[in-house]
């Protein structure tokens, strides 16, 4: 005689929709992954992969790592800034025709550093008399 296990179905729906994968669920309601996969396609529900969940539902992640989790508050704070507009300034590029946004571009004003090719030559040479002159300075 198997033993049936219950869970709450609401419950565990209401985390599906919360974009949670079945080993998040199973987690959640005190279930195992496998009875949840088991309710999911009984449900006809689709699966939300891992992969999902870090590209689609957590846009801030990549490969399962959350900049927040490796940068402290401050520094977290700033990345989500960032990357919002960043996000901003592709949406804009894409309304106005461009094909491929010059992100490039973008981060370099973002940092405060010249993307003109004439200013970017005159920021070279400029670290490059830089450079020189320590590297005198030691000799001596």
């Amino acid at each position: 005689m198997s033993k049936t296990r219950t869970f709450d179905e609401s419950e565990a729906l209401e985390l599906y929709h919360e974009h949670k994968t079945d080993v998040e669920i199973a987690a959640a309601v005190g279930s195992k992954k496998g009875t949840i996969t088991s309710w999911r396609n009984r449900s006809n529900l689709p699966n939300i992969s891992t992969d999902y969940h870090n590209k689609v539902a957590y846009p801030d992640e990549r490969a399962g790592v959350s900049y927040r989790s490796v940068l402290n508050e401050e520094q977290a704070e700033k990345m989500h800034c960032f990357l919002c507009a960043l996000s901003w300034a592709h949406s804009e590029a894409k309304k106005r025709g461009l094909e491929k946004p010059r992100i490039m571009w973008f981060m370099d004003e973002w940092r405060g550093k010249p993307h003109d090719v004439s200013e970017k030559a005159k920021e070279r040479r400029e670290k490059n008399k830089e450079y020189k002159r320590a590297k005198k300075a030691v000799q001596l």
